[in-house]
């Protein structure tokens, strides 16, 4: 792709925070420069415990790439990746197998560019300079070509772009779009900024990104999962992110900013005579199918009986009789 041809196009800025170093600033990484260790300390003092929250997110995608791994997934495409640093996917997956392939994807220039030279030594892996939205650049790129085959099930990582995008970019279609190209069996990793559970915490980040050069825009539980379109939403459903399938020994010490809403959706086999790519938005019926390898939800799964957990708009997993 010709960066400067895309109607996306984005100019390096060092001036302001980027929010992928912003994002390893969070992490405790060193792939960033004072301005984002500044944002990051004075977000801290605006809402306490979000850098605990940041670092539980990204426990939540390790989580979820152990999921789909043990649901015997081994290629992964990751919009809007930010640095691969940190306990990025290629990482997570390297700890158990070396069958897998990752395509990071970012259009911030300096980390397309930096996040290339660290991933020189990871032949399973690439990043793209490309910019998510450029649906058709992003799958016919040589480098995606070269590790992912869309004709098996592939792992689409969302968890830090959906809620950067403004409602002029058509976010839900855009989802919808990517959903369509995946096989049966893929699943949707989704994380999204959320102002239903705690508003004013949630703006005050807003605001913050604002002063940024990646705004982010919090959105309703409801909105957050109708991105899951038809598909199977897994146990224990959508929520606050350190709720799904938590690990006890991570814990935050710290009071939490429930801010972050996600879960992931597994594509269904489609109906008899309906193409394994036509993707629909529908009610969203969540469930695990009697192969996942944690359809109980793991220790500290959370079961379909009683109503919905804080945060949630009623969208649960249930076992299938």
């Amino acid at each position: 792709m010709i960066w400067d041809d895309s109607r996306y196009r984005r100019q390096l800025d060092l001036t302001r925070p980027c929010g992928a170093r912003i994002t390893d600033a969070f992490l405790g990484g060193c792939h960033n420069f004072g301005v984002e260790r500044e944002f990051v300390e004075r977000a801290e003092r605006r809402i306490p415990g979000i850098t605990a929250t940041m670092r539980e997110s990204r426990a939540f995608l390790r989580r979820a790439v152990d999921h789909s791994l043990a649901s015997g997934i081994r290629q992964f495409i990751d919009l809007g990746s930010g640095l691969p640093t940190v306990g990025h996917i290629h990482e997570i997956a390297g700890r158990l197998t070396s069958d897998y392939r990752v395509v990071y994807v970012d259009n911030e220039p300096l980390t397309a560019a930096h996040g290339a030279r660290l991933l020189t030594d990871e032949p399973n892996t690439a990043l793209l300079h490309e910019d998510c939205r450029e649906i058709d650049s992003v799958l016919a790129a040589p480098e995606l070509r070269r590790l992912i085959d869309l004709s098996e099930p592939v792992a689409l990582v969302l968890t830090g772009v959906v809620h950067s995008l403004p409602e002029s970019s058509d976010p839900r279609s855009l989802v919808s779009s990517y959903r369509r190209t995946l096989a049966s069996g893929s699943h949707l990793v989704l994380a999204h900024l959320t102002d239903s559970v705690q508003p004013e915490r949630a703006r005050t980040l807003q605001r913050l990104y604002a002063e940024s050069s990646d705004p982010v825009f919090a959105r309703g539980t409801g909105w957050i999962d109708t991105l899951f379109g038809d598909f199977e939403i897994l146990d224990p459903g959508t929520g606050p992110l350190a709720a799904w399938r938590p690990d006890p020994r991570e814990t935050a010490e710290t009071e939490r900013c429930r801010v972050f809403y996600g879960g992931i959706g597994r594509k269904r086999e489609p109906a008899e005579g309906v193409s394994a790519t036509a993707g629909s938005v529908g009610t969203l019926h969540g469930g695990a199918a009697p192969h996942d390898p944690q359809r109980n939800g793991g220790e500290q799964g959370h079961h379909s009986s009683g109503g919905p957990r804080l945060g949630q708009s009623g969208v649960r997993g249930h076992h299938p009789e």
